[in-house]
């Protein structure tokens, strides 16, 4: 936005074929990019954990339940989970590869809606518009700086400028005034060309990234700019505070313009000398990094540094002991080249990086207590010995007539019954897989195909991971006959159906279904 207004500015001058603006060339970043030493005395949080704590942690899996586990966000192209499985008691650990040495990390917890952090260069930006209207093209000027720049003179230190103009002679001083406005931008917008890496690192794409220029370079650079525009609004106050040429008619349109491109030029100043105050303040301080590879194996071949940021450990005593808590987090940079570095931190200055991490937390793994929530869901079919029995009248012939009827029976096995259960957990975590694993008692609700009526079982399940398999006592329904039986004769006669009825009876089944997860993960 910066760099925008100062373009404008050159552009209302009328001189963008003779300033010659040159962009700074694309150039890959360096691995590590150049800034002020970095010798901190800013210790390190205690709840952050060290490099070496952090290398034999796990990284963080999206199937199962974690432990305190690691996730490597990349800052250049940042993507977070959606949402991540743990056991209560625990942390989550994020690595930012690639980090920005200009930068504070956090992990904060995130309560109700997120609120954008404001542009303050668009506010700065809205209040220079006006005066920028005030500059007006002129040939004399640039003709002025063409010869200026022969002679190897600077346009803000020349004879015109540094003597009071005589009275009536304000307009015949403004050719010489708006020279040094030109050189003043132009100084600028190479300042601010060079801070854009550093104020909006994510808008520099990877294949057009400015030189990222040392920010002690660009101090150097802000040095002789705020020393220009000093002494050139010095000459402004006190033109516009000559009793002599403020009573002068032919001197008050010129005093005018001179006023209003006053204010344009101490906003800069104002703004640039800001950002000289936070580039010094970085010289003593450091966010913590240490090289990726200190960080676990997964990072041996980052030739980068990174930071890592710890996650509160979760409690789970506020919430007597229920599992079916939800925390979100945002990792969140602020930018120490933008804004100055506080005790406490506005959040609304504060950036996320690749949305929020949604934690669901579950009752903690292998305890001995017995957990709060422990009733989980599940879904599938089983196959039970119970048969599926139907009867028919089958005719006798002695080859070429029917000679009887007699009652035939059909059986077939396995019953296919699709099934609904509640499992009750009776184990924490079995060890022998490394996957979530437990024994359930459970209780199902089927559907039989066949008398389409409701059956009911009940018994153990084993899961692993969401597969789970159950050895069911099944109590459902069979058919028989009613006032007759298998093989009995009913003679040539006989042409009504069988009677039959339904009843309940149990047999054995083995049930697999799909374990169906609460909130939590478990």
């Amino acid at each position: 936005m910066r760099q925008c207004v100062v373009i404008a500015l050159l552009m209302s001058l009328g001189i963008a074929a003779t300033a010659q603006q040159t962009q700074p060339a694309p150039a890959k970043e360096p691995e590590q990019p150049s800034g002020p030493p970095q010798t901190s005395t800013v210790p390190v949080k205690k709840s952050q954990l060290t490099p070496a704590a952090i290398s034999p942690l796990h990284p963080c899996s999206l199937a199962k339940l974690n432990t305190t586990c690691k996730y490597v966000m990349d800052r250049n192209s940042p993507m977070a989970p959606t949402q991540i499985q743990m056991f209560s008691k625990q942390s989550l650990v994020v690595v930012v590869k690639d980090e920005k040495y200009f930068e504070r990390y956090s992990l904060d917890p995130v309560s109700g809606q997120l609120t954008q952090y404001p542009d303050t260069a668009a506010a700065i930006v809205q209040g220079m518009l006006p005066a920028i209207g005030k500059f007006v093209a002129e040939k004399e000027v640039v003709g002025l700086i063409e010869e200026m720049v022969k002679e190897n003179k600077d346009p803000c230190n020349n004879d015109t400028i540094t003597t009071d103009p005589a009275l009536g002679k304000t307009p015949d001083v403004l050719p010489s005034f708006k020279a040094c406005f030109v050189q003043l931008s132009k100084q600028a917008q190479k300042i601010y060309s060079d801070l854009e890496p550093y104020t909006l690192p994510d808008a520099i794409s990877a294949n057009d990234t400015p030189d990222f220029k040392s920010l002690d370079a660009i101090d150097q650079k802000i040095e002789p700019f705020l020393k220009s525009e000093l002494f050139v609004t010095s000459r402004i106050t006190a033109i516009t505070g000559n009793a002599g040429l403020k009573g002068n008619a032919p001197d008050q349109p010129a005093i005018a313009e001179l006023t209003a491109s006053q204010k344009l030029i101490d906003a800069i100043a104002a703004d640039l000398l800001a950002y000289r105050t936070r580039i010094a303040d970085l010289r003593t301080y450091s966010n913590g990094h240490h090289p990726c590879k200190d960080f676990g194996k997964e990072l041996k071949d980052e030739k980068t540094d990174c930071v890592a940021v710890t996650s509160n450990k979760d409690d789970d005593e506020p919430y007597q002991n229920m599992v079916t808590r939800t925390v979100t987090y945002a990792l969140n940079t602020y930018n120490l080249v933008s804004y100055s570095q506080e005790a406490a931190v506005d959040a609304s200055k504060k950036k996320t990086l690749g949305g929020n991490i949604v934690l669901n937390f579950a009752d903690e793994p292998n305890v001995g207590k017995s957990p709060a929530l422990r009733w989980e869901a599940s879904a599938g079919v089983f196959f039970s010995s119970l048969p599926i029995r139907s009867f028919s009248v089958v005719p006798v012939f002695d080859g070429t007539n029917v000679t009887d009827n007699k009652v035939a029976q059909t059986i077939v096995r396995p019953t296919v019954i699709p099934y609904a259960a509640g499992n009750y957990r009776l184990t924490n975590d079995l060890r022998w897989s490394k996957w979530k694993s437990n024994l359930y008692l459970t209780g199902a609700v089927g559907v039989n195909p066949n008398t389409v009526s409701a059956d009911f079982a009940a018994g153990l399940s084993l899961s692993w991971r969401t597969f789970m398999v159950s050895p069911l006592w099944h109590y459902g329904h069979d058919t028989r006959l009613t006032g007759f039986t298998v093989g009995e004769s009913l003679g040539v006669a006989f042409k009504s159906t069988l009677p039959t009825q339904t009843y309940w009876t149990s047999a054995f089944g083995i049930g697999i279904g799909i374990r169906i997860p609460p909130i939590t993960g478990r």
